[in-house]
């Protein structure tokens, strides 16, 4: 490597030194990686799988979007996220701002299904807020329960 030296703006610098903070990676990565990006000829499709993967990591869109995006099923884009160290976002709510790391509750159908018949949904969320969540297959098999006259 080449040592050089660059001017950046107050501002620059602050952002590029909190981005690299919350991506763990120094400010000099930082800077190789921007230059990278902007400056060497990728393949439009490894273009394009880097460009969802950060949209990923920041929250913008879910495992789905990025399965669409760079052309796999859900699964095998979960295979992809292993492979380039990303952890599993789980979306609560709507907003990008509400996504983070994997929770450490994840409740099924028959917990949810036992809690509903109980009338204790509330009991559930008042002792798990913010740290449970279903997946969407069991949201899906939710919403098919209901759909079929199951009380919900």
């Amino acid at each position: 490597m080449k040592r050089t030296n660059v001017l950046l703006t107050e501002s620059q610098h602050k952002a590029v030194k909190q981005y690299a903070q919350r991506q763990g990676k120094t400010l000099g990565r930082m800077v190789r990686e921007a230059l990278d990006a902007t400056y060497q000829k990728k393949d439009p499709l490894e273009r394009r799988r880097e460009t969802a993967l950060a949209a990923y990591r920041e929250g913008f869109i879910s495992l789905g979007k990025l399965a669409e995006v760079i052309g796999l099923d859900p699964v095998s884009a979960r295979a992809y996220l292993k492979d380039a160290g990303v952890p599993l976002q789980v979306r609560i709510g709507t907003r990008a701002s509400a996504t983070r790391a994997m929770p450490k509750i994840a409740f099924d159908c028959c917990v949810l299904s036992n809690f509903a018949l109980a009338e204790a949904l509330g009991t559930l969320e008042r002792l798990f807020r913010n740290r449970a969540v279903i997946t969407d297959f069991v949201a899906a098999e939710i919403l098919r329960g209901i759909q079929a006259g199951h009380p919900g």
